[in-house]
């Protein structure tokens, strides 16, 4: 993925079926605390560690909301 994108990792037991909307929806709110914007997912990518599947969340800043002013 792009260098430039911001990412978090998942671990095995945050990526379970039931958990996972839930464990993306609070790394969500992390990272853009941290970057300062809005962001949301770009890419997801499995990864291999010791056995454990962990899940790598690849973040894009949101675009902007245009809204009608009346």
């Amino acid at each position: 993925m792009n260098d430039n994108l911001p990412d978090i990792e998942l671990p095995e037991f945050a990526t379970l079926s039931n958990r996972l909307a839930h464990s993306i929806e609070i790394a969500r709110d992390a990272v853009s605390l941290r970057v300062g914007y809005q962001v949301e997912v770009a890419a997801l990518e499995p990864i291999d560690r010791e056995g454990h599947t962990h899940i790598r969340v690849y973040w894009r800043r949101k675009p902007v909301e245009l809204r009608v002013a009346s």
